[in-house]
């Protein structure tokens, strides 16, 4: 998460047994939504690199889903709070998949990072928008 200068806020990696790529993008969206909140984050911006999922977030498709993680990221939605959702290249998305990569062979916990893992690039982080979900 960033701010509205685009510097780190807080981050997080999920180490889960899921092995199904669309779900595990919608829990990471379901609990980046949910750090956010707890944060006090009023204004966020959700990004993710799989269209199809930013498809179903923006045309009210969670609605109808029968995956529950989806019509939970609706009702996060519906606080009282401002939330978009955006498409993002695969290449912007750099930092995401550098965290997912940590932590091989741990399972279902959720790790927050306070301050940028050292195999992050801040620089490129601060100048290109490498983020899951952004404050703004």
């Amino acid at each position: 998460m960033r701010g509205p200068s685009r510097g780190w806020l807080v981050g997080f990696r999920m180490i889960t047994s899921m092995s199904d790529i669309f779900n595990i993008e919608v829990k990471a969206i379901l609990e980046g939504l949910k750090l956010a909140w707890d944060r006090g984050f009023r204004q966020v911006e959700v990004e993710s690199d799989n269209s199809f999922l930013i498809n179903v977030l923006r045309n009210d498709l969670a609605a109808v889903s029968s995956i529950d993680e989806i019509r939970l990221i609706l009702d996060w939605y519906s606080k009282d709070w401002q939330v978009k959702f955006r498409y993002i290249q695969r290449d912007y998305n750099k930092v995401v998949d550098q965290l997912a990569k940590m932590d091989r062979g741990r399972v279902n916990c959720l790790v927050i990072h306070e301050d940028p893992p050292h195999s992050v690039n801040c620089e490129r982080f601060a100048g290109g928008g490498y983020s899951s979900i952004n404050n703004g």
